[in-house]
């Protein structure tokens, strides 16, 4: 994986040649329906949600 970040570096640098802003966005996908997301998000009291981001 970090193979794969320091090529995606090298490509922008050589196209672009620098990077002004830079997202770092985490997340999960969710395969249920509405309701039983938030019946989850009760009983986890969201960490699922947060523990991707540690």
């Amino acid at each position: 994986m970090v193979g794969a970040c320091h090529k995606m570096m090298d490509e922008v640098h050589s196209k672009y040649g620098s990077i002004d802003i830079l997202v770092n966005n985490a997340g999960i996908t969710v395969r249920e329906s509405v309701m039983e997301i938030m019946q989850s998000l009760k009983a986890d009291g969201c960490e699922k949600m947060t523990a991707v981001q540690s």
